[in-house]
């Protein structure tokens, strides 16, 4: 892949109505064999995680039953833990377009705010197939949606401190 490929790759996930998607799949996760919610938090590391090419491929590598912490302990095996490190930071460049998809994904009914106004969840109905994802982003929201199974087993407090390794 060229550099003009990649800098058009990443324009493209730069799209609200793309994270809301990714957005929709995590939330899935998280909430589709539980009674569990999404952490509205979790959702400004999931994006960085999702979008950018770094994060990307060490989450595509890691398989869902492996959980979160193998999917951590990956980054210290890889010597990457500066990326980590760094994920807060990222999460803070990706406030607005995240924000942006959050609105979005309500306005579409894509996933629901509770009652407290900081977790969101899927309906039911909203777990069954949905045919038209394109492939370019298939990928993506089947790793959103394993992102969010692995959440579904940590507090919001304890994803973000494994996440950012203690940085937020």
């Amino acid at each position: 892949m060229n550099t003009h490929q990649i800098n058009i790759s990443a324009a493209v996930y730069q799209n609200p109505t793309i994270v809301s998607v990714l957005i929709q799949h995590l939330v899935i996760g998280c909430t589709e064999r539980s009674q569990d919610k999404c952490h509205i938090g979790i959702t400004y590391y999931a994006v960085p995680l999702l979008i950018i090419e770094n994060y990307y491929r060490l989450l595509n590598g890691t398989r869902e039953k492996s959980g979160i912490e193998k999917f951590v302990g990956k980054f210290i095996s890889a010597k990457k833990t500066d990326l980590l490190v760094k994920l807060n930071e990222e999460a803070g460049k990706y406030q607005t377009l995240t924000s942006q998809s959050i609105f979005l994904g309500l306005k579409c009914n894509l996933f629901a705010l509770d009652e407290t106004r900081s977790f969101l969840y899927c309906r039911p109905e909203d777990f069954r197939p949905r045919h038209g994802v394109s492939l370019s982003i298939s990928g993506k929201t089947r790793n959103a949606k394993k992102l969010g199974i692995w959440l579904r087993g940590v507090t919001p407090t304890e994803a973000i401190a494994l996440l950012s390794l203690g940085a937020a």
